[in-house]
């Protein structure tokens, strides 16, 4: 499965950037980054994304942001939430971990969620 590092990896060879110019551009180690690359270390932290935007035009703040929240688990705290809000996140973390929708519905639940987000 494809993960952060391996998503940078691909949009800075397509920028046709190298490793060095590109981590000399964030002011961080070729090092640090070449293991991001290799997700020995977790993703890019927030604090480089202006600078990485930058450097690798090909990427977008929205891919960033889908790429990091998916290194990891994600945690919600429901206890102090409606009983529904409290249903709609186990509903919701039980169907993605089945992972059991097919492509239009999980559109047509992606738009109607972030609806109100686009506006």
């Amino acid at each position: 499965m494809k993960k952060f590092g391996d998503h940078l990896r691909g949009k800075r060879v397509a920028a046709n950037k190298s490793l060095r110019e590109v981590a000399e551009q964030l002011e961080i180690s070729h090092v640090y980054l070449g293991e991001v690359e290799r997700n020995v270390r977790g993703p890019l932290p927030r604090k480089h994304w202006a600078k990485l935007l930058s450097a690798v035009p090909t990427l977008t703040e929205r891919e960033l942001e889908i790429w990091a929240g998916a290194a990891g688990p994600l945690q919600m705290a429901l206890e102090n939430a409606p009983p529904r809000y409290q249903e709609l996140g186990l509903v919701l973390a039980r169907r993605i971990q089945q992972q059991d929708m097919g492509d239009a519905e999980l559109n047509r639940l992606i738009n109607m969620l972030k609806k109100d987000e686009d506006q």
